[in-house]
């Protein structure tokens, strides 16, 4: 193992998922966030699963995504051949010569925090007090078995910490992949820009919306927090993903955003039970977002209604 091996990994991972994702009825950036999406729910799922069976070590989690990459790649050839999957992969053909020049800054930007995030360990108070205890404490009993503080919350849900514990596992375990640690948000502050991004489209913001991305990544706060080994930008890019399948569902009806709408919003309340705060208005823009001229009464209500919300509770659960 190498410090380089969960983002190898995870490039893998992202492949043999785009190779099913770029198929559905969705647009590039709507497809990018359905495999992050799903990604970060496989990583999350994988390390319970694992360490449910007290088998949570950097082997056995290696195996079981790398078995999980090359099935879906190997199915994909089996069923649309080989020449797909060199076909339909997020082009740069339409990206204008304002998007290179915010890319490029953006790559600058976040290229000198990767680089100031290799200079030192986690820092801050609340990775060295609880959120770094339950990560090591995962890889040191082989399951997801919290360290028992006193004061500490025990009921504190765990998904930020099983994505740090990731790049932890895979990356060695040693000092080189501490020092990594900080980078566990990096990859979902890009994330929170692209819903944004998406979110502006759908809300018929065009001509503007490719300036939502540099105005999301580059706000001070989310590159402050990019820096720690915290969950907060983690949460906000589920939120904001979780947001953009919501409103493509009121839009479309398709049962499949709503239930890419509910992996996220599992893995929000997952990563902090806080977050439940800002899942009131994903919960009432679905309850009340809806046009009543078109819902029959009584059985018609729950069909149209209830019945895609009962269909995707399985989802919330996993993935919370």
């Amino acid at each position: 193992m190498t410090v380089l091996t969960p983002w190898l990994l995870d490039l893998l991972l992202f492949f043999s998922h785009w190779l099913w994702v770029r198929r559905l009825p969705y647009p590039t950036d709507q497809k990018i966030l359905a495999v992050l999406i799903i990604l970060s729910a496989q990583k999350v799922v994988s390390q319970i699963f694992l360490g449910f069976f007290s088998l949570l070590t950097a082997d056995a989690l290696l195996i079981l995504n790398l078995s999980i990459g090359i099935f879906l790649i190997i199915t994909c050839v089996l069923r649309y051949g080989f020449r797909s999957m060199c076909q339909e992969l997020p082009g740069i053909r339409s990206i204008s010569l304002g998007s290179w020049l915010f890319t490029l800054l953006i790559g600058a930007v976040y290229g000198y925090i990767v680089f100031l995030n290799t200079l030192v360990p986690p820092f801050d108070w609340d990775s060295l007090t609880y959120h770094l205890t339950d990560v090591f404490s995962f890889a040191s009993n082989q399951s997801v078995s919290s360290f028992q503080f006193p004061w500490i919350q025990p009921y504190f849900p765990k998904v930020g910490e099983l994505l740090v514990s990731w790049l932890y596992l895979l990356g060695g375990g040693d000092k080189a992949a501490f020092l990594l640690l900080n980078t566990v948000q990096l990859p979902y502050a890009l994330m929170g820009g692209v819903a944004v991004y998406s979110a502006a489209k759908i809300l018929g913001l065009q001509k503007g919306a490719f300036l939502a991305i540099p105005l999301y990544v580059l706000t001070p706060l989310i590159m402050i927090q990019t820096l720690t080994c915290m969950v907060d930008v983690i949460a906000a890019a589920f939120f904001l993903t979780a947001l953009v399948f919501l409103l493509s569902y009121r839009i479309t009806n398709r049962f499949l955003d709503l239930h890419f709408a509910a992996i996220g919003f599992g893995l929000l309340i997952g990563t902090k039970f806080t977050f439940l705060y800002l899942s009131w208005p994903l919960i009432i823009f679905f309850l009340l977002g809806t046009d009543r001229s078109k819902i029959p009464l009584v059985g018609g209500l729950y069909r149209q209604r209830w019945s895609p919300c009962f269909s995707a509770l399985p989802w919330v659960a996993v993935s919370g």
